[in-house]
C-alpha cells in the first residue's frame, strides 16, 4: 500500500485498510456513510481520519457533527 498523501487515502487503500472491497468503500461513500471529496471524474480521495473514526457506518454528517 502506498502513502497517504497529505493525510487523503485513495478507494483501494482505504479498502485495505478496512479490509473491505473497493465496490464496499464506494458503497459507504454513496451511502454517506464514508466522507470523500471528488477530485475529478476518476479520482476520488478519503480524509484518513475517516478511516480513524469509532462511528464508522454512521452518515458523514453525523461524524463530522461529533468529530467537531
Amino acid at each position: 500500500m502506498s502513502t497517504p498523501v497529505h493525510g487523503w487515502h485513495n478507494k483501494q487503500e482505504a479498502a485495505e485498510l478496512l479490509g473491505v472491497s473497493v465496490r464496499t468503500i464506494e458503497r459507504m461513500i454513496n451511502r454517506g456513510e464514508l466522507p470523500a471529496r471528488k477530485i475529478t471524474s476518476r479520482i476520488v480521495r478519503i480524509p484518513a481520519s475517516a478511516l480513524k473514526n469509532p462511528e464508522l457506518g454512521k452518515p458523514a454528517n453525523e461524524w463530522a457533527a461529533r468529530s467537531a
